[in-house]
């Protein structure tokens, strides 16, 4: 028997701090994947993975040919997953759980051969893994390596949108002419003649299996809708794709601002020099000198504009305490300016959380009389 640990994902054991070391697997009619996919994690050089549950998610053929090849049947005097268990691990059998496909109206599916069927697969492997990283005892491992492609699309993206630090995606690469051979399901310790494809004898303790340790980016510690609701998976992509919206929306009669699905009321005078520095970038201009002077009248007619401008119906004073006009006209200075871009600043991080700083107005490089908003103007929409 040759293992080719090459390509095992060398990391921290962080399996023996779970009490629940799962294997998940989308199997279509070829269960081997599973025995593969646990032998390698169980030789693993650095980390060896040990599973506790497995998690076959399948149509409704695809389960009963598992439970036969994997699980044995009744005239079977043991099982192909008992005799990797006991080759290869003093650990006691895991249990297994087949999870069946159903359509919106409970219905068990066949196979995933339409638009409606590939759909259910997809809210079924979302809710699957969902369940399982909500438990703070498990540590999940995947399989990509069985099934129909869209299943293992399917399944890579649930990890992406779901998947903690501690979980990992793998897909196994089995060693021609092993590979698609129904009667292999791992490699021997000792020899086991079998027969491949093309009728040749083949000893199965000669056979190889890489472990191949897939990167995916984990997006479950963004603000989004798929982690706190029990969304399907059409609704859960949904909802990460506006969590990337990033588009300022700016409706200047209401004064307020719009991101995604929040919104954004500001004071009127907070609101009319967030403007300022909006209109300075829609044209083009990266960054704005801030008042240099005590009383900086430029800069307080800049502000006043942007008030008549958000208030067209209502004259002098536009609607704001005439003491603030005042100081307007009177001019303003540094600190002025300051104390308004971090109320506006507190507000934008209380609503938008750690995206709020593509939307701040901050001060710009060593200087602390320019300041800039990062969003660049194609994102930026007045209305």
């Amino acid at each position: 028997m040759i293992v080719d640990n090459s390509k095992v994902d060398r990391q921290v054991d962080e399996a023996s701090l779970y009490s629940r070391k799962i294997l998940l697997a989308t199997v279509g009619l070829s269960p081997q994947v599973v025995t593969e996919t646990a032998y390698a994690l169980m030789m693993s050089v650095n980390s060896p993975f040990i599973p506790s549950e497995i998690v076959i998610i399948s149509t409704t053929t695809g389960a009963k040919n598992a439970k036969e090849k994997l699980l044995g049947t009744a005239n079977a005097r043991i099982s192909w997953l008992e005799r990797l268990y006991r080759e290869y691990s003093s650990s006691s059998l895991p249990t297994v759980d087949f999870v069946t496909v159903t359509n919106h109206a409970g219905i068990e599916l066949d196979d995933i051969d339409s638009i409606e069927s590939s759909a259910a697969f997809a809210d079924t492997i979302l809710e699957t893994v969902r369940e399982i990283t909500d438990d703070d005892n498990s540590i999940l491992y995947a399989s990509i390596a069985g099934g129909r492609k869209t299943m293992s699309f399917y399944l890579g993206y649930a990890l992406s949108v779901l998947g903690r630090d501690r979980d990992r995606l793998y897909h196994v690469l089995v060693s021609p002419p092993f590979e698609s051979n129904p009667e292999f399901y791992f490699p021997t310790r000792d020899t086991q003649v079998t027969r491949d494809q093309k009728g040749l004898v083949r000893d199965t303790s000669d056979a190889i299996i890489n472990l191949v340790n897939i990167p995916f980016v984990r997006l479950r510690y963004l603000d989004h809708k798929a982690i706190s609701q029990s969304l399907g998976f059409e609704e859960s992509i949904e909802s990460l794709n506006k969590s990337y919206d990033h588009r300022l929306v700016i409706d200047v009669a209401g004064r307020k601002l719009q991101v995604g699905d929040t919104e954004i009321k500001l004071q009127p005078i907070d609101f009319a020099i967030y403007l300022v520095f909006v209109h300075s970038r829609c044209k083009g201009e990266e960054s704005l000198s801030g008042p240099r002077v005590r009383y900086d009248k430029t800069w307080g007619q800049k502000i006043l504009k942007e008030c008549e401008l958000m208030c067209p119906d209502k004259p002098y004073p536009y609607g704001l305490p005439k003491r603030t006009v005042k100081v307007l006209e009177e001019g303003v200075d540094a600190p002025y300016l300051v104390s308004h871009l971090s109320r506006i600043r507190h507000l934008l991080k209380r609503n938008l959380g750690t995206e709020s700083h593509r939307y701040t107005i901050e001060s710009k490089g060593k200087s602390s009389y320019r300041y800039c908003i990062e969003i660049k103007p194609q994102y930026i929409e007045i209305i």
